[in-house]
């Protein structure tokens, strides 16, 4: 077109070399078909001279989405094993640790609402939480405060006590 002039000859070449086999590519991939944009590129390449690579590759893309949505005897007859998505993983284990991190969640939610929250914060990350009582114990004062009542502690505080009143989200102070 009208930009040939600013561009050298091979450089116009690579651009629509570049254009045709993206749009090759496009056509080939099923989402073209679904979503409705097949007729947009079939028509840019019929203009291009292409049109016998343009009805293989829409071809190609129709027959991949019958067979995404056809059944096993389907996929079977062309003898082609369709590899479903597999980012969404539905196994038992991972339900069940969702489901566990949900609760879990929920219960920090609970807790929040009811003002329970206001003590001391821990991170969700275990790794964070260790970090950040390790660097907490530094300041920690000196010397003890007074106990106000005369019966003696089961426990001496230490680095072991206090993580696993971390570990236990605090169910080992009581």
């Amino acid at each position: 077109g009208g930009a040939d002039g600013s561009l050298t000859k091979a450089a116009v070449t690579g651009i629509r070399t570049h254009l045709r086999s993206s749009c090759l590519t496009l056509l080939r991939n099923f989402l073209s078909v679904t979503s409705g944009c097949w007729e947009v590129i079939a028509d840019a390449l019929n203009q291009s001279g292409m049109k016998a690579q343009a009805d293989r590759a829409l071809q190609s893309s129709r027959q991949q989405l019958n067979l995404m949505q056809g059944g096993r005897a389907a996929r079977n007859r062309a003898a082609v094993f369709y590899e479903w998505d597999a980012s969404a993983d539905n196994s038992r284990a991972a339900k069940r640790l969702r489901d566990t991190d949900d609760a879990e969640t929920r219960v920090r939610a609970a807790k929040m609402a009811r003002g329970l929250g206001s003590g001391i914060q821990l991170p969700t990350s275990m790794v964070d939480a260790c970090e950040l009582v390790l660097l907490n114990l530094e300041n920690l004062p000196p010397k003890r405060p007074p106990v106000a009542s005369s019966t003696q502690r089961k426990h001496p505080i230490d680095l072991d006590f206090v993580m696993d009143a971390v570990i236990t989200n605090g169910a080992s102070l009581s």
